[in-house]
């Protein structure tokens, strides 16, 4: 018998544009997948983009949707590209040329070549999705050991907070000037850190918690104290000399990831929430309204809101069960895209999609060069389209959190909707989930190869109910749960 094709799950859900956007996105995967190329020079397969060498954060970045994808597009390959460039000192750098495989040199500005790291979030997600445990042990010190590096080259004493080089920063044009310790970098260090902690967890592994969890707290700690601005209620980037630069960004979401419920936490939420800051129509522009570098819908970032920014933003409103709020952002971003995709810019015959949209309006902001024309870059940008239209829609739209390891199907539902998933593939296991109406009212249906564990809740009756799945074909209705 020959080898199963690998199989995309596919999705139900009463907006028909939705999901074909999510069908158009796997179309768009598939042309720019590379395979069979050297193992020694390039990762064996990867989701090629326009970029001219293997840029770090933006390579890992498709790990949080193709692990939908079962078997068919492998997120490991390019994750193992970076461990085995790892260095005696455990550096790993932002940049490798894409035909020799070889570091780039690094720029003056940052000489030590580091970037945002993704690392453990990346690994988790994929232990999530595939319960390979055997990796799991196999990466940990490798990450463990590229962290060691980082904090001996890059932590300032004196403050305990990491130093980073602008270049690194996910907000494009926006004006930082001066800022030596970051929000966004040194938040999104202590969330993975974080999760490497949850990785030494499953793994029962006391070196792995006892290195990242004291790391991750202090760090936190360390952002709260000294970056929290309370008359403004920012998180702030600081000078070399710790002041706080009254320069608000959306990069202060980062510290959403972690698992603090706090003045901070609640103070970014209400900004995100608020008109007048970051809830604009497209959601979440890059700097808020009340920035003097705010610009409505032209001059790149200032104007913009970026897809990347935009799924960090939505994770960390669900990880502070801000469900609903996540969902609602989360299906104006893809209006916004299925516009834009519909509406071809002036001269052109076809649209398109783009990292940063307009922050008041449908369509892609404008950027300027310096000779102030007119450019659009990272068009037709999978890897911050994939964020959205893949793992968004599956996790904030639909709602749905399936786990192999845990062996558990957790459904949230603002309220009961025609929605769901076919053939979600789980190792040598499919699940198919979905909500439908008929005649008897409100339908669960459920089709398992094993047992799983089944968590429903609908938010707007503000209930949850909790049952085993069986192997085979069941069918629920909610007034008999």
């Amino acid at each position: 018998m020959g080898t199963k094709e690998p199989t995309i799950p596919s999705i139900k859900h009463y907006n028909p544009d939705i999901v074909d956007l999510y069908n158009k996105t796997w179309v768009w995967i598939s042309k720019k997948w590379k395979t069979g190329l050297s193992e020694k020079f390039s990762p064996v397969s990867y989701l090629d983009s326009d970029d001219t060498v293997f840029d770090y954060f933006y390579s890992v970045l498709p790990t949080f949707f193709l692990i939908y994808s079962g078997d068919k597009y492998d997120p490991t390959c390019v994750l193992d590209f970076f461990y085995e460039r790892q260095e005696e000192s455990g550096a790993i750098r932002s940049y490798y040329d894409k035909n020799t495989g070889k570091k780039i040199t690094p720029k003056k500005e940052n000489p030590e070549s580091i970037s945002m790291p993704l690392f453990a979030r990346a690994e988790f997600a994929i232990y999530n999705k595939t319960g390979n445990k055997k990796r799991l042990k196999e990466v940990v010190y490798k990450i463990k050991k590229y962290y060691e590096w980082l904090f001996s080259v890059a932590r300032d004493p004196a403050s305990g907070l990491l130093k980073c080089p602008l270049s690194c920063s996910l907000l494009g044009n926006v004006e930082r000037k001066g800022a030596v310790y970051l929000v966004d970098y040194n938040s999104l260090v202590a969330a993975d850190l974080l999760s490497l902690y949850e990785a030494g967890d499953v793994l029962n592994d006391a070196t792995i918690k006892m290195f990242a969890k004291p790391l991750s707290d202090t760090l936190f700690s360390r952002i709260r104290d000294r970056m929290w601005d309370e008359k403004s209620e920012f998180l702030c980037d600081l000078n070399s000399s710790y002041d706080k630069l009254k320069n608000p960004h959306l990069g202060e979401v980062f510290y959403l990831l972690s698992n603090e419920i706090n003045y901070v936490t609640d103070g970014i939420i209400k900004k995100l929430k608020d008109a007048d800051e970051f809830n604009t129509y497209t959601v979440f522009p890059t700097v808020p309204k009340s920035s003097s570098q705010f610009k409505e819908n032209t001059d790149g970032f200032k104007g913009g809101c970026s897809s990347i920014l935009t799924y960090f933003a939505i994770k960390g409103l669900e990880k502070k069960k801000e469900f609903l709020f996540a969902s609602e952002c989360t299906l104006r971003h893809i209006f916004t895209i299925l516009e834009s995709i519909a509406t071809p810019l002036p001269g052109e015959t076809m649209g398109d999609v783009f990292e940063v949209y307009k922050n008041e309006e449908d369509g892609p902001v404008p950027f300027f060069d310096k000779k102030g024309l007119v450019y659009y870059p990272h068009r037709s940008y999978i890897h911050s389209l994939g964020l959205i239209s893949i793992a968004l829609v599956i996790e904030n739209v639909l709602g749905l959190d399936i786990s192999l390891p845990q062996k558990t199907v957790a459904w949230t539902m603002d309220d009961y909707s025609e929605m769901g998933v076919e053939n979600f593939p789980l190792k040598r296991n499919s699940i198919s989930i979905q909500c439908v109406r008929n005649i008897r009212g409100w339908e669960i249906r459920l089709e398992s190869e094993k047992l799983y564990y089944f968590k429903m809740t609908i938010l707007r009756e503000n209930k949850t109910h909790s049952l085993p799945i069986p192997s085979g074909r069941c069918s629920l209705l909610p007034e008999k749960f």
